[in-house]
């Protein structure tokens, strides 16, 4: 569990003021405390509109289109406003393949290979993953792997404050970390994959968020003088959407013993959620057979082999882990 070297969470604090001397990352913030509340969601501010900003009286805090950068419009010392550009270091192109592996004594292993796309600009340096808040997947059965060169903080303290916000849902949960020690070096660098990443854990595979960051302090721009009304428009970085990458994961969510609606209830948001990344095609045979399944009566699969076989290797973590959680069988292919 978290020791006094390990990071705690800071997606819900904003740190003003200048030139802050940045933490190491083996002491990440570990004498901050948290702010209280949930993460997010909070309202992007505009698009910077150029010289247009002068329609918009009373904003001062912007985004560029792409969302690499806070525009402010400080106050300078001749009562005019100046341009203060802010990057946010959050050009990440995160994916993700995982595996489930079981283990002796109901144990299983969720493996994850964690890949920064050549299209990125920035470093992964952080890889968090939120499970369940409830005490037995944070004290007992969460035991962290973690691959040569990088550590885990186990579950952060700091209170149920992280949102499933890859699910659309207000259901809340811990995050739990990995992290390189203070060697630079070691990085998902663009184009470069980082694997042996894996929980142990006696939960059941479901849906759940994991978020991607290169560990830079854009807050270390902000000026502590700047005006309440710059601070308050500000707040919308509590929400780590705007500076971290986000990924729809299978993951260690539901506990041995579950029953089957709030099961079915999270691979069904899940499936949907896939289905509008791209990442899954509805028309498949196997997603509809698996559709039509968590659309029926709860348990009613457990007489018979579904219709269809995974065709690829999201089909065949889905049905892996439909199998485990739900007691799914499939045609063809044994998951």
């Amino acid at each position: 569990m978290p020791t006094a070297s390990s990071p705690t969470r800071t997606r819900s604090l904003i740190r003003f003021g200048r030139r802050v001397a940045a933490p190491t990352v083996a002491l990440w913030l570990a004498a901050v405390p948290l702010a209280a509340g949930v993460e997010g969601p909070y309202p992007a501010p505009p698009i910077w509109p150029g010289d247009a900003h002068k329609t918009l009286p009373g904003q001062d805090v912007f985004l560029t289109q792409d969302g690499h950068e806070i525009i402010v419009l400080a106050p300078a010392p001749d009562g005019t406003k100046k341009i203060v550009r802010i990057r946010l270091w959050n050009d990440l192109a995160p994916s993700v393949s995982e595996g489930i592996e079981s283990l002796d004594h109901g144990l299983l292993r969720y493996a994850f290979t964690i890949t920064n796309g050549p299209q990125a600009k920035d470093s992964i340096r952080t890889w968090d993953l939120v499970v369940p808040a409830t005490g037995d997947v944070v004290h007992a059965t969460l035991p962290v792997r973690t691959p040569e060169n990088w550590r885990a903080g186990g579950v952060t303290p700091g209170g149920v404050i992280a949102r499933q916000e890859a699910l659309g849902s207000e259901e809340l949960g811990r995050h739990l970390r990995w992290f390189p020690p203070e060697d630079e070096t070691r990085r998902i660098a663009p184009g470069e994959s980082l694997s042996g990443v894996a929980v142990d854990s006696a939960y059941l595979p479901g849906f759940t968020t994991a978020w991607c960051s290169s560990l830079h302090w854009p807050q270390q721009e902000f000026d502590d003088n700047w005006p309440a009304p710059i601070q308050e428009q500000l707040n919308f970085f509590n929400d780590p959407k705007y500076r971290e990458k986000m990924l729809l994961v299978i993951g260690p969510m539901l506990a041995p013993g579950s029953s089957d609606p709030p099961i079915v209830a999270n691979f069904q948001a899940g499936i949907r959620e896939l289905i509008k990344a791209g990442r899954l095609n509805p028309s498949s045979p196997f997603v509809r057979a698996l559709s039509e399944a968590l659309n029926g009566p709860p348990g009613h699969w457990r007489s018979h082999e579904l219709s269809a076989a995974p065709a690829d290797a999201t089909e065949r973590l889905l049905a892996r882990a439909a199998a485990l959680s739900l007691g799914m069988r499939f045609a063809s292919s044994r998951p």
